[in-house]
């Protein structure tokens, strides 16, 4: 309709399927988000996002990245969800990620059900999570820390939420 030239896009892909016309598409936009969700390395990327399989969502990612190169307007990235499955390797992921020079973003956090969120871990978890991580060098980590820090109005109720839903709750 001629719109796109003024309008900016934003995708989020689990990195599943590769659209090799996807590139020629999105020239026709002013900017472009190109996010694929990836919430760990290798098999733990498997478990928490299965049936998606880590080397198969590299390989698209590349394939993306590479088809993307030429495109100043495309803003490539990987997006990162914290949850309590997934926090405590976050260092992996950053050297994984660091070492392959994709740009990566830690700054969505599963707020859909107390038991993904990282503020209703027991506060003996969050401060090892914590020492953990602190020192990793990235813009997020700070809002990431600082968020999972975070005590809802309701922690107390649903503090056990996480070891209810994974069946080792002695409650």
């Amino acid at each position: 309709a001629g719109f796109a030239h003024q309008q900016t896009l934003q995708i989020h892909t689990n990195g599943t399927v590769y659209n090799s016309d996807l590139a020629h598409m999105l020239t026709h936009y002013r900017s472009v988000n190109f996010a694929v969700s990836i919430d760990g390395v290798g098999a733990k990327n498997d478990y928490l996002r299965h049936p998606s399989e880590f080397g198969h969502v590299i390989d698209v990612l590349s394939k993306y990245r590479e088809d993307f190169a030429s495109h100043a307007h495309v803003n490539f990235y990987i997006r990162y969800t914290a949850t309590p499955l997934s926090v405590w390797d976050l260092d992996k992921y950053c050297d994984y990620f660091d070492h392959l020079g994709i740009p990566y973003r830690l700054n969505n956090y599963a707020v859909d059900e107390p038991h993904n969120n990282i503020q209703y871990m027991p506060a003996d978890i969050k401060q090892k999570v914590f020492d953990h991580l602190h020192r990793l060098q990235h813009f997020d980590m700070e809002n990431l820390l600082k968020f999972m820090q975070g005590t809802p109005a309701d922690h107390l109720q649903h503090q056990m939420a996480f070891w209810k839903q994974t069946g080792r709750a002695h409650v």
